[in-house]
């Protein structure tokens, strides 16, 4: 099986909320299938629907520890037996996995970046990485006020990495706007 290069040369525009109106699924051969679990499942469970900008710090340890349960008990929910399997995550998380991700603006918890980590770990996944520009949002606003931050960005797991050693996550600007492909 040779290397897949998915183009996007008119990345689609994002909705209302910011988010890119499209979900990644690679599809394997059946000499390829594998059990693993959705990013997606872990992710809501982790972080709920929300965004980054509430805080967790509000919660008490028992929720946290009742959270990590999740965690552990997410390694076995979402198998499946499907030929699709989801071996690769990509969009926008609403979160950043390190403080240098961010520039401008309130400095994010600690504790809610480890969470994220945490989450993106439990599934298996490995980052991307990416080529262009750093920050995939921005405000849009002058001087000390603007913020940009790395929302966006592509999750494989090793099986994937072991299908497609050549995989690229690109950050595409357009007209003032990053787009994430």
């Amino acid at each position: 099986m040779g290397h897949t290069e998915v183009d996007c040369a008119d990345p689609s525009p994002r909705n209302v909320v910011g988010k890119l109106p499209y979900d990644v699924k690679f599809r394997a051969p059946e000499e390829k299938r594998r059990r693993l679990q959705s990013f997606a499942q872990v992710a809501s469970e982790s972080f709920g629907s929300g965004s980054s900008s509430r805080s967790r710090l509000s919660r008490n340890s028992d929720t946290r520890a009742e959270d990590q349960c999740k965690h552990e008990a997410g390694r076995n929910r979402g198998e499946h037996d499907e030929t699709t399997s989801q071996l690769k995550r990509s969009g926008d998380f609403n979160e950043v996995l390190e403080a240098s991700e961010q520039a401008g603006g309130i400095t994010r918890p600690e504790r809610q970046m480890e969470g994220f980590r945490n989450t993106v770990e439990v599934c298996g996944f490995h980052g991307l990485g990416y080529i262009g520009s750093q920050y995939t949002w921005d405000n849009r606003q002058d001087g000390g006020r603007n913020v940009k931050v790395r929302l966006d960005r592509g999750l494989a797991t090793s099986p994937f990495l072991d299908m497609f050693p050549e995989t690229n996550v690109w950050h595409l600007q357009r007209q003032n706007q990053i787009i994430a492909a």
